[in-house]
């Protein structure tokens, strides 16, 4: 449970992420929204280990 309540934070962590990467300077857009696709990805790698 715990490794899935980790999971949910850190993809909660990367939708905030995405949403200030909508409303922020067109240049770092692109560099925000790879970091928030990483931290979905980690949650869902770390979902799948535990």
């Amino acid at each position: 449970m715990g490794a899935i309540f980790i999971g949910i934070i850190i993809m909660l962590v990367g939708g905030i992420i995405m949403a200030n990467a909508a409303f922020s300077d067109r240049s770092q857009n692109g560099f925000l929204v790879c970091l928030a696709g990483l931290g979905l990805l980690i949650g869902g790698i770390i979902e799948l280990i535990f």
